[in-house]
């Protein structure tokens, strides 16, 4: 009996950062649905900018959500995207639609991509990877740099066979 009681304290005492991360990961996750319905909340009269920066465009989104704002808070835009000079020129006009969606319409033309964290929006380039990185350590034995040595020399000999033939 004792011996279980221990096995299960261990296993608590294993499990709980995993937990506790877990826990952490999903109000982050819950903050960020709350900031996105917020932005759904928040109305634009009327938005029209015509062969504009992004910085531009972002500026005038930002003022526009902060006179829009029930609560007057506006939001917080962060540009994490190539070089301006890079991104193409905005030209779009939007009448009545969600701080949500303008964000949508002006990231899909400039070819970005947006994420909601707790705290601010965040425009990205379009291939930046989405969500929070994570980073795993896996234990390895030794004897996989001898399989791994093998596999090379395996494929080394295949393409010498291959240059061969040819």
């Amino acid at each position: 009996m004792s011996a279980r009681l221990g096995h299960r304290a261990v296993l608590r005492r294993a499990l709980w950062p995993v937990v506790a991360a877990a826990v952490l990961l999903g109000a982050g996750n819950a903050a960020a649905r709350t900031e996105a319905e917020r932005l759904r909340g928040i109305r634009l009269g009327e938005i029209d900018v015509r062969d504009a920066h992004i910085g531009d465009t972002l500026d005038l989104l930002r003022e526009s959500a902060e006179a829009a704002d029930p609560r007057g808070a506006g939001v917080n835009l962060v540009y994490r995207g190539p070089p301006t000079d890079r991104v193409p020129r905005i030209t779009l006009r939007l009448r009545n639609v969600s701080l949500y969606d303008a964000l949508r319409y002006v990231t899909e033309t400039a070819g970005l991509r947006f994420r909601i964290d707790e705290r601010a929006v965040v425009i990205t380039s379009a291939d930046a990877p989405g969500g929070p990185l994570v980073t795993r350590f896996y234990p390895v034995t030794p004897a996989i740099l001898n399989v791994v040595e093998q596999a090379r020399q395996r494929e080394a000999e295949r393409r010498r066979e291959r240059d061969e033939w040819w």
